[in-house]
């Protein structure tokens, strides 16, 4: 087919045409704004660690490959490193690649069916509504459909070795870009009339830039193969081949979202046309096969699934067709319609208003509804990890998620991938063997990807509850679910809150950054009784003089697990995140809790210790770790039968004693501290028993790894030389022994070299 006698101008006015509508583009992709997709935040997450010196890795310290589009990934970590947010600059890239495209497709429109047909050609692609969409996704589509068209440009300029070099950047940005040298291959082989030799110069080109490649990833990953694309490829294969034809079909033919059901038809027009020319047929061929591998591995999806980028390069030969097509029909027109001329312009005039007209109506509806389609999960995931961090102070705990972009680009902890993407060893496995095996603290889903009889599972039902949830548009609900351990080995008894809730067992730790930061309280309850009214627990952090630093109030559970739904003699356990500032971290000295009724906060419940002495509101917990103190501390280590071990000692001011016990195991009972000063002749001279920590600790309520400061005020006149302690019983007086079986009491040398005897 000649190029078209239509022009619609001298070369400046064409110029000033492409110009426009590249403009045009631009505009669009830019009043379009950002709307980053799930696909999309994998790749910048992998971006963001190789440019901060992690690795090519989703997960630090694991190599896998899931990302479709390494040399993608490498320019966006080049960005990253330069300054620019990953999101920023990939959608940066996308914009200008996407306007790129448009001149090219300007540029080979032009050459296969002259300006008139270029010009279309490049106003179709620039105003279709998937071409804008995707260009601001944040993915790689737009650089990918850009190399390609450049690389068929080559193609038809007759360029095998700078086709060659295009063909390799193809196949790093994305693995389907292997098409494109195969198809070329043999349209050259066609042309040479079947002389392989004339492949070997592109061939040698193409191999010497994917071959190193190649072998890194292999060294690096243990393949070069994307771990996505071998999870995909389970994932969404369907039994029925004719589903995939369907889908295809359809998508061309669709009124709704996209305007191709106009087109079409003169795109149909186009195909025939350009097949006529022999300078297309790469082109095509290259078409027909994306078209039947895609069919084949039955992987067009749309719209059943959102994976829309899979038809995306087939809008750039399809934008030709559309202009080559308008173009057939104004040759038709001109040589039968009366006034041929004219008829002719006006029909290429035509069908550009309908470009023009179709795009201005739909992109605003596309981008409304994209932005609730956003809003509804990339932008839900996001909220989800912010609330995770500030409600929790969550930074590295595991996180196990079907859908790893949004959370991962916002969340830098583990994340296990239920589909497998970014992990070998969660492809095809059942989500609850994962789960059973793994142990995640969290769950990040919608419900709608929970599988069949999950939430019915007992297992599942009794470590996992939900702690977040928000609906979005759809009516899915996004769930945050956090793991609770089962009851571990606790005592027999304990401090009781109010009669019926009894302290079995509680372990406090650091967590977050260096561990630190952020207090994690585990406690474990017995009911004793059923309990007929809701209650709320408050868990505290205090300095050394009480003041409160922290404060965390909850249902048993987040309320997921309330006390009117405890049995007598079965043990809950919950968790309590208390999060501090590095400031409060050096103050914090003591973990307090309490509870009152639900509905009635003011009443405060009050704790009784084993023997029944009431304890207070609020019962007092050990701190995790020695405070630190400028004043020397005297090294022991003296063990008394019970448990209890003398760590060491000071003595900030005369007067003043400063004991640090620590726990070996639990107590059985509450013992009274004894401290009686001596003097030279071992004569007592002063005394001050006391329970360990004024009371507010008693020792019932140790167990194993407390670590307990003890601090005894002597009396002003005592001057000792000695110090005598030990722990008794204050109800029958009898003292605990040494471990060691050397009495019953720790002598503390005050004077120099300070010890313990």
């Amino acid at each position: 087919m000649a190029a078209s006698p239509h022009r619609l101008g001298t070369p400046p006015t064409e110029r000033m045409a492409i110009l426009s509508i590249m403009a045009l583009a631009a505009a669009a992709r830019v009043f379009f704004g950002p709307f980053v997709r799930e696909d999309a935040y994998i790749t910048m997450r992998y971006a963001q660690h190789l440019a901060s010196g992690k690795g090519f890795t989703f997960n630090v310290g694991d190599r896998v490959l899931g990302t479709t589009t390494p040399l993608f990934t490498v320019l966006l970590a080049a960005l990253n490193r330069a300054g620019l947010s990953t999101d920023t600059a990939a959608v940066a890239v996308g914009v200008a690649a996407d306007v790129v495209v448009v001149w090219l497709v300007w540029l080979l429109g032009r050459k296969l069916v002259g300006q008139t047909g270029g010009l279309l050609a490049g106003l179709c692609y620039a105003l279709a509504t998937p071409t804008v969409a995707y260009a601001v996704s944040g993915m790689e589509t737009s650089l990918y459909l850009a190399a390609i068209g450049l690389t068929f440009i080559l193609a038809i300029e007759d360029r095998p070795r700078l086709c060659a070099v295009g063909c390799a950047i193809l196949v790093l940005l994305r693995p389907d870009g292997l098409i494109v040298p195969v198809a070329l291959g043999l349209s050259l082989l066609w042309t040479s009339r079947g002389r392989p030799a004339v492949l070997l110069p592109p061939a040698g080109i193409f191999l010497g830039l994917v071959l190193p490649w190649t072998v890194a990833a292999w060294a690096y990953f243990g393949s070069p193969l994307p771990q996505s694309m071998v999870a995909k490829w389970g994932l969404e294969m369907q039994t029925s081949r004719l589903v995939g034809l369907a889908r295809f079909v359809r998508y061309w033919v669709d009124l709704d979202d996209r305007w191709l059901a106009v087109l079409t038809p003169l795109a149909v027009v186009g195909f025939v046309a350009l097949a006529r020319r022999r300078s297309a047929r790469p082109l095509l061929l290259w078409t027909a096969a994306y078209v039947g591998a895609f069919l084949a591995a039955n992987k067009f999806l749309y719209p059943d699934y959102t994976e829309e980028w899979y038809f995306l390069p087939l809008l750039l030969p399809y934008s030709l067709a559309v202009g080559a097509g308008a173009v057939g029909v104004g040759d038709w027109l001109q040589a039968w319609a009366p006034g041929g001329r004219w008829a002719a312009r006006g029909w290429a005039s035509l069908v550009g208003g309908v470009l023009l007209a179709v795009g201005a109506l739909l992109l605003p509806r596309e981008r409304a509804e994209l932005a609730q389609a956003v809003g509804g999960r990339e932008l839900m995931y996001r909220a989800a990890v912010d609330y995770l961090g500030e409600r929790y102070g969550v930074i590295d705990d595991a996180i196990a998620t079907p859908e790893i972009g949004a959370i991962g680009f916002r969340y830098p902890g583990p994340l296990i991938d239920l589909y497998g993407l970014t992990e070998r060893d969660t492809v095809g496995r059942p989500w609850l063997d994962i789960l059973r095996a793994r142990t995640p603290r969290w769950v990040l889903w919608f419900d709608t990807f929970a599988p069949a009889g999950l939430a019915d599972d007992a297992w599942f039902q009794s470590h996992y509850r939900v702690v977040y949830e928000r609906t979005n548009w759809e009516g899915r609900r996004l769930q945050l679910l956090r793991w609770y351990p089962s009851p571990g080995r606790s005592r027999d008894d304990g401090p009781r809150l109010g009669p019926e809730m009894v302290l079995v067992a509680r372990h406090v730790a650091w967590t977050g950054p260096s561990g630190r930061g952020v207090l994690r309280v585990l406690l474990q309850w017995r009911a004793t009784a059923s309990i007929a009214e809701r209650r709320t627990i408050s868990v505290q952090v205090a300095d050394a003089n009480g003041h409160k630093l922290a404060q965390q109030d909850n249902e048993p559970q987040e309320g997921s697990r309330p006390t009117t739904s405890w049995a007598a003699g079965q043990d809950v356990v919950d968790l309590y995140d208390l999060r501090l500032s590095p400031g409060e971290v050096a103050r914090a000295r003591w973990i307090t809790v309490g509870g009152y009724p639900t509905a009635r906060p003011t009443d405060q419940l009050h704790w009784r210790d084993t023997a029944g002495a009431d304890l207070g509101p609020r019962l007092q917990l050990p701190f995790p770790t020695v405070p630190s103190s400028a004043t020397p501390v005297a090294p022991c280590s003296a063990t008394l039968a019970g448990g209890a071990r003398l760590a060491g000692f000071a003595t900030p001011s005369p007067g003043d004693l400063a004991l640090t016990w620590e726990a070996d195991r639990a107590l059985p009972a509450d013992y009274t501290v004894f401290v009686h000063a001596l003097d030279a002749a071992g004569r007592l001279i002063g005394q001050a028993d006391a329970p360990p920590a004024a009371g507010r600790v008693p020792t019932s309520t140790w167990q194993s790894g407390d670590v307990i400061p003890d601090e005894h005020k002597l009396p002003a006149a005592a001057s000792p030389s000695r110090v005598v302690v030990g722990l008794y019983d204050p109800v029958t007086g009898r003292r605990l022994a040494r471990a060691d079986t050397s009495g019953d009491a720790i002598v503390l040398r005050l004077d120099e070299p300070r010890g313990c005897d």
